[in-house]
């Protein structure tokens, strides 16, 4: 079959002036006149050359705008990729921040008791010394054997 549609129309300009020339399951129509009232001009007079330089504008545009579309759903996967490093970063520091919490807890403990440790063998050494020098005083000396 021979596309109807003037010569210089691409493709598809020429497929659709066809479908339009020839519906595939168009009911006859009735006029008023004893013939039918049918017009395979109108098809290609609808169509000009300027719709198949539209037609071209049209899929440059979408072939850019599927470009762009590609282009920001790997930026999209990119900035999800940092955002969960980072959530993961985050969870670590913190979990490393809980545990050196926890020890710092414990070397408080320890150093509470060792300064009261501390503070009992001072009090102790203060006692032997002024014992020690009372009884030099006194002149009573303990006696080296018992």
């Amino acid at each position: 079959m021979k596309p109807h549609g003037p010569p210089g129309l691409c493709a598809q300009a020429q497929a659709l002036t066809t479908r339009l020339a020839h519906p595939p399951h168009a009911p006859p129509r009735q006029s008023s006149h004893s013939t039918p009232h049918t017009c395979p001009n109108l098809a290609t007079s609808l169509l000009s050359p300027c719709v198949c330089a539209q037609a071209q504008a049209l899929a440059t545009k979408l072939a850019e705008a599927a470009r762009e579309s590609g282009i920001l759903k790997r930026a999209v996967q990119i900035q999800s990729a940092k955002i969960e490093r980072a959530s993961a970063d985050r969870d670590a520091a913190l979990a490393h921040a809980q545990q050196l919490s926890e020890q710092l807890a414990g070397a408080s403990d320890v150093a509470r008791q060792l300064q009261a440790a501390n503070y009992a063998l001072s009090l102790q050494l203060q006692q032997a010394t002024a014992s020690a020098q009372f009884a030099g005083l006194c002149g009573r000396r303990p006696p080296d054997v018992f």
